[in-house]
């Protein structure tokens, strides 16, 4: 069989090629041969001969090489194979680069096998050319790192958004700052990033916890930064990505029980004084916030989150209609059901006079369906009935 394919393509690209006419006409004749080729090799299982004696018959013409390391895309995007020798490597990733297919090299180098790679020249060609996905997957996959990568893409999306106050991110960078949440996604729900499968059973414990405390790693990057900084710079990023990621991990088995309640607890109340506390993220962008927990809070059974008491009325009562608060035009973004899903929950752990304190200070902004429901969990029905006639006016 291997003969026959050899005397095959000795024929096809001695005696077949077209020996005059447009250029045009050579490339689709090797287009024609290659893949038909390739199919035949790979099902003789014969790779060591794909990149050795047929790599050799078309490496003796330039064009012909570039339609062979043309043609072994689709075929490492369909993982028909994931390992290729060095040197056929090289010249594939060369071929990308000279001719801008950065993305497509991205997506080739993610479905290679790691042990195959030749890793510092990768780290160098994905650094020079900020092929974050490649860096993302061949540190966790080579190195078992999860974090550096994800710092370094955090640095630069700091950067940004201290040069222009987080206005607009470059297409570039929007797509390696959305593939870090995708990571991180991967990482929480057990997957292996970024077209690996699972995490392997002795793994996934210690790096879901691992991307849970670089979330909420306390301190800075540099004097004069702001705590939480991880967590932060992903939130001014892309806020409603990041919850949709937190959402999906809220609702994996798995990563309930392996993320401690306590661990949870404390990652919720991280995020309240993160956002509510700055003036930097929107009203719009803390509603998304409140969306997320009430969700959560409706949840039956949910345990991961409560509220500190120093964050009650910072969190419940922030969406007012004071003009001179930051967050005035919050209550417009949040449905009146969903507030008070989160008002009823956790009331147990507050002082009622505390919590009427706060009623009393905010009552003529609130929503009065939230107010009701405070003050009859207090029992406090004579004010419940006057508040409701005033509302009737």
């Amino acid at each position: 069989m291997v003969s026959l394919l050899h005397a095959y393509l000795n024929y096809s690209l001695n005696n077949e090629c077209p020996q005059s006419g447009k250029i045009n006409l050579l490339k689709q004749h090797y287009r024609n041969v290659l893949p038909r080729s390739i199919d035949y090799y790979l099902l003789i299982d014969s790779l060591n001969l794909l990149f050795g004696v047929v790599y050799e018959f078309f490496s003796k013409d330039s064009i012909a090489h570039g339609i062979y390391l043309q043609s072994l895309e689709p075929y490492i995007l369909t993982n028909r194979f994931d390992t290729i020798l060095p040197t056929v490597l090289k010249d594939f990733i060369n071929y990308c680069i000279d001719n801008n297919n950065l993305n497509q090299l991205e997506q080739c180098l993610d479905r290679l096998n790691v042990s195959c790679l030749d890793l510092d020249q990768i780290i160098e060609i994905t650094r020079k050319y900020e092929v974050y996905m490649t860096l993302l997957h061949i540190y966790s996959k080579g190195f078992k790192d999860f974090t550096t990568i994800l710092k370094e893409i955090i640095e630069k999306l700091e950067d940004i958004f201290i040069g222009n106050n987080g206005t607009s991110y470059s297409t570039k960078m929007t797509l390696i700052g959305n593939q870090a949440l995708v990571f991180i996604q991967t990482i929480l729900v057990g997957d292996m990033y970024s077209f690996s499968g699972r995490l392997s059973y002795d793994m996934v414990h210690f790096r879901r916890n691992e991307i849970v405390d670089f979330l909420s790693y306390l301190h800075l990057r540099r004097t004069g930064g702001l705590l939480y900084n991880n967590l932060r710079i992903l939130l001014y990023f892309n806020t409603q990505n990041f919850f949709n990621l937190l959402t999906m991990a809220f609702h994996n088995e798995e990563f309930l029980y392996d993320i401690d309640t306590l661990t949870r607890r404390i990652f919720c109340d991280i995020l309240l004084r993160v956002m509510v506390g700055d003036v930097q993220f929107s009203s719009h962008q803390i509603s998304i916030l409140f969306n997320c927990l009430s969700r959560q809070l409706a949840k039956s059974g949910q345990q991961h989150i409560f509220v500190q008491g120093m964050l009650f009325e910072q969190s419940c009562f922030s969406y007012t209609d004071d003009t001179k608060s930051p967050f005035c035009s919050s209550i417009t973004h949040i449905d009146p059901s969903q507030l008070l899903s989160f008002l009823k929950t956790k009331l147990k752990y507050y002082r009622e006079q505390d919590v009427l304190d706060v009623i009393q200070k905010y009552q003529a902004s609130l929503l009065i369906p939230s107010i009701v429901y405070l003050l009859e969990h207090f029992s406090q029905y004579t004010k419940t009935f006057d508040l409701l006639l005033k509302s009737m006016h």
